[in-house]
């Protein structure tokens, strides 16, 4: 959602079925008089056929149709025939008898020009021109009271409304498969324009927004219903910016009709607005933050969440939410977008306490994420919604503490935890009381290997149990576990002070750590150091709860959105922590891209199971690669060998392209020769990164000089699926 668009007026775009063939020209054409009536004719047959047989139309603008030739044909069937094939509603004002109808429909299928003179029978009568704009300013709204076809009649709509000089086929394989069925409600999905080369499931328009604020429906939803209203923003190629204010309004305007009229017409779950009234939850899909904060929230997204027991989801700072956008935005544009690393690295405080030695860069990144969103200082105080305190660098509350510590101890605690039933137990069980002081103790040596985040020893002392069984330092302990209480946001206040003495900055991170890894493993995570980015949104999701979100809650659209904008901030944070220079995200294979740009100057290949068998590196080009496609997702990446790395990728269902349309995040390897061969991952600008057999680091060559030069027509470029790519 975008954030306080300027109130200017507004423009809605239509779509009458998906595109027949792909490139710009999908999006249609803001040109008044514009005279190619093929896409129109290939979409209803060529030319109509009354159901007579009587005639047969050619439709072209630039024919004038006489009196002579269409008196014969007075079949209203043809009419009817017409709104069907192309999902408009032809029941427009009467003109003069049946022919009129005909004409009519003929009028909106074959672009006639405003100055086109009607016959003799019409000239006395204004007619709508559906595909022309008057240029003059228009002062209508769109009426949610009335339908698409009704608006497209509108005459004080002229200048913003009309439909597109490609209509959509309701036949259409994919338009078949998107059709609504008996008890189905409708979404909408608001999307920029698709400039990609590999997606095979680009958007079907129903409406397109133009970037002058004008729209043009492409699929009459009300006669052909979807199940995904998609209303497609127009761009041009790699364009990753906000819309300007004409194309925001114009699409803001579009959303909030389409809304209104499902609302109307569907029983969505019902709601409780900002202001206590009641509210038709209609899902709307903006995932490029396209619409407007106040648009979505009037219509569910974003308001309070149904789910019992949940707090509202958190607000991402303005500037990682802008990011995020950016980020989100570079999806389907056919292009790139270069990040500024001292713009990047100011989303995420410092970090006070360091990043432990067994602690992954995937944990890290973790935290980091829930640091840039909580912006905290290591003695930070706030309330969540439900009352609850967040505390310290990471916003932890009762949930983490006492899930951390029931783990630490065998038990169940509870969510918030009963602190009350663990002072009895710790009280009256001499036993548990030494298992607690032993876990501190190997807390302040750093776990068991030595190698994590280490406790201040005079904090772990603190819980040391004496010669008579009990605690050396009794009322700390108490103080603890009255902290553990307050957490709950029942039993007081807390105060900075509170949080410096019983949860230390060392404890914070501990637990932080503690609680990623094992939020990790409950949704099937085996390695937490291998997270996808969609796995991340979600342990997201749980670090602001202190607990695994269930399904129900991750349906909330609030919660989506946080994931959704957490994942690109966890993303983000694994690009910049492997290098020191700007982050590039690229279109389709962004990832990639960035974690191969960041890990300039590294020994990949000795970060893996090779690093034994690739001689120092000289051989390590296919054990580095299946570094960064893991990191990157792609578990299924694991060799040292150029051919054997190929095979597994194309079995997985990498596509071969040629070279020349080769693009940041494809893999390109050569060969001369059986056993000598070289890969690499495409960059930006004709880069490609690889390993260097002379120094055995990541480094950025050219694709030319690294590979085409040497390896000629044995160059090979492997694409990822979209089914497979990891996001």
């Amino acid at each position: 959602m975008t954030e306080n668009a300027p109130a200017v007026r507004h423009t809605a775009r239509t779509h009458f079925a998906g595109f027949r063939s792909g490139g710009d020209s999908s999006l249609g054409s803001s040109s008044a008089g514009s005279d190619s009536a093929g896409p129109v004719s290939a979409e209803v047959g060529g030319e109509l056929t009354s159901l007579t047989g009587n005639r047969r139309f050619g439709l072209r603008s630039s024919e004038k149709v006489s009196k002579a030739e269409t008196t014969p044909v007075r079949d209203w069937r043809t009419s009817n025939l017409l709104a069907e094939q192309i999902g408009g509603d032809m029941t427009l004002t009467p003109l003069n008898g049946e022919y009129n109808s005909i004409y009519s429909a003929a009028n909106q299928l074959g672009k006639k020009k405003p100055g086109d003179q009607a016959t003799a029978q019409t000239n006395d009568r204004a007619e709508p021109n559906l595909y022309a704009f008057n240029g003059a300013k228009t002062e209508g709204k769109f009426d949610p009271k009335k339908s698409v076809a009704e608006l497209l009649t509108d005459a004080s709509l002229q200048g913003k409304l009309r439909i597109a000089d490609q209509v959509a086929n309701p036949n259409d394989a994919a338009r078949i498969a998107d059709r609504l069925g008996p008890g189905d409600k409708p979404n909408i999905k608001v999307v920029y324009q698709d400039h990609s080369d590999n997606n095979p499931n680009k958007p079907q328009a129903d409406f397109i927004v133009k970037k002058d604020g004008t729209i043009q429906v492409v699929n009459d939803h009300e006669r052909n219903p979807d199940k995904e209203i998609c209303v497609v923003v127009e761009r041009a190629k790699g364009e990753t910016d906000a819309p300007p204010a004409a194309q925001q309004n114009a699409t803001d305007e579009l959303v909030d009709y389409l809304a209104q009229r499902l609302a109307d017409k569907f029983p969505y779950p019902q709601g409780v607005g900002p202001d206590g009234k009641p509210l038709a939850q209609v899902p709307i899909e903006d995932k490029q933050n396209l619409v407007s904060d106040n648009v979505e929230k009037k219509f569910g997204n974003g308001n309070k969440p149904e789910a019992p027991n949940l707090p509202q989801a958190p607000d991402m700072p303005q500037p990682a939410r802008d990011m995020s956008d950016a980020m989100n935005r570079t999806v389907g544009s056919g292009g790139s977008r270069n990040f500024d690393r001292g713009a990047v690295d100011n989303n995420y405080p410092q970090r006070d306490v360091p990043q432990a030695v067994n602690e992954s860069n995937a944990v890290n990144s973790v935290k980091n994420a829930v640091a840039s969103v909580f912006r905290g200082e290591n003695d930070t105080v706030r309330k969540r919604s439900d009352g609850r305190h967040q505390v310290g660098r990471y916003g932890l509350g009762s949930g983490h503490f006492g899930g951390w510590l029931g783990d630490l101890l065998g038990l169940d605690l509870g969510d918030p935890p009963d602190m009350a039933k663990l002072r009895e137990l710790l009280k009256n069980n001499p036993e548990l009381r030494q298992k607690l002081a032993a876990a501190m103790k190997n807390a302040a040596q750093g776990g068991k290997d030595g190698k994590g985040t280490k406790l201040p020893e005079g904090f772990a002392d603190k819980f040391q149990v004496g010669a008579d069984g009990n605690f050396k330092d009794q009322k700390f302990v108490d103080g603890f576990m009255n902290f553990g209480d307050k957490l709950s946001g029942t039993k007081g206040d807390i105060t900075g002070s509170e949080v410096n003495q019983f949860m230390p900055k060392e404890l914070q991170d501990i637990m932080a750590t503690d609680r990623v890894e094992k939020y990790a493993r409950d949704m099937g995570v085996q390695d937490p150091s291998k997270m996808t980015k969609e796995q991340a949104g979600v342990v997201g999701v749980a670090m602001y709860l202190g607990r695994m979100p269930n399904q129900q809650e991750m349906q909330d659209p609030s919660y989506q959105k946080y994931a959704s904008d957490f994942a690109n901030m966890y993303q983000m944070d694994r690009a910049r922590a492997t290098g020191l220079g700007d982050v590039n995200v690229s279109d389709a294979n962004g990832k990639i891209t960035a974690l191969a740009n960041g890990m300039v100057g590294q020994r990949l290949w000795a970060q893996t199971k090779y690093r034994n068998s690739v001689e120092g590196g000289n051989l390590g080009c296919a054990a580095s690669v299946s570094k960064v496609l893991q990191d990157a997702g792609f578990s299924y990446a694991d060799s040292a060998g150029v051919n054997d790395l190929a095979a597994k990728l194309q079995r997985h269902g990498w596509q071969r392209v040629s070279v020349n349309q080769a693009q940041p995040g494809d893999v390109i390897y050569g060969m001369s020769g059986a056993r000598h061969g070289h890969i690499g991952i495409v960059g930006p600008n004709g880069i490609a990164y690889n390993n260097s057999s002379r120094t055995g680091q990541w480094t950025a060559g050219t694709v030319s000089g690294t590979f085409t030069r040497r390896f000629g027509g044995a160059t090979t470029v492997l694409r990822p699926p979209d089914a497979n790519r990891a996001a």
